[in-house]
């Protein structure tokens, strides 16, 4: 798994991988055909944005066995929810240092007694 800085950026995309990104969180697993056929671009297109989306952590293939048991032979691409919450978790918890350092400089002293 990538770290949360990769994730976000892979997520910061703008254009067509925030639209996909969008696409697959509401309808799911779905292949380069799909995403092709969903925003009017070529197939090698859309894989080139799901490799993409993939390299950054936030997309992951399907695995063979899944392939098999739902009878298709195309690659399927789905959002990886624990990556999404990995970075969700690590912002939170950046956020909380943050607020910590915050209040903790609000009320350093400083040369000639007065506070920030």
């Amino acid at each position: 798994m990538n770290g949360p800085r990769e994730i976000i950026k892979a997520l910061a995309r703008g254009g067509r991988a925030g639209a996909i990104i969008d696409h697959l969180a509401e309808h799911g697993p779905s292949s380069s055909a799909d995403i092709s056929d969903a925003f009017a671009i070529t197939r090698a297109g859309a894989r080139a944005h799901l490799i993409g989306l993939r390299a950054g952590g936030v997309v992951d293939l399907e695995d063979d066995f899944v392939r098999a048991m739902i009878g298709t032979h195309r690659h399927r691409y789905y959002l990886d929810a624990d990556a999404l919450r990995y970075a969700a978790r690590w912002l939170d918890a950046l956020a909380d240092r943050a607020e910590r350092a915050n209040r903790a400089a609000a009320f350093a002293p400083m040369a000639g007694g007065r506070t920030r």
